[in-house]
């Protein structure tokens, strides 16, 4: 599934995937699809994620789970209602560097910490659009 049908097609022949689907609808309708990953822009996890619920269909939601406490309430309680799980995907704490900075840390390599000062955010615009 593609914003573009033409692109998604090739894609699909190139990489001899079977089924290629028109919309989100559709693609949810699969029987043989048990899972979707969620990684739309963080404004969408929450409205995707629970279309994914209400359609009966695991989730797995790319960080943050949701924008706020009441959303992942919203989350938590579907998936329990209808018997499926939801749960976020926090990859980036298993990528190569994380494991390189805790040898680091624990050889002492960086000398004695003091502070610590990190970053991570992202700028969404309000149209951004999400599937």
């Amino acid at each position: 599934m593609g914003r573009n049908a033409e692109k998604t097609a090739a894609f699909a022949a190139r990489w001899d995937i079977p089924q290629v689907c028109r919309n989100v609808g559709e693609m949810l309708a699969l029987n043989q699809l048990d899972v979707v990953y969620v990684a739309t822009p963080h404004n969408h996890h929450f409205p995707d994620a629970m279309q994914v619920l209400q359609a009966g269909k695991h989730v797995l939601i790319e960080k943050p789970l949701a924008l706020n406490a009441q959303e992942g309430r919203a989350l938590q309680e579907e998936a329990r209602a209808r018997g499926l799980f939801c749960l976020e995907g926090m990859w980036c704490d298993f990528t190569p560097k994380y494991d390189v900075l805790r040898q680091l840390l624990a050889n002492g390599d960086l000398g004695e910490l003091h502070t610590l000062i990190a970053d991570h955010g992202e700028f969404f615009t309000p149209g951004t659009p999400h599937f």
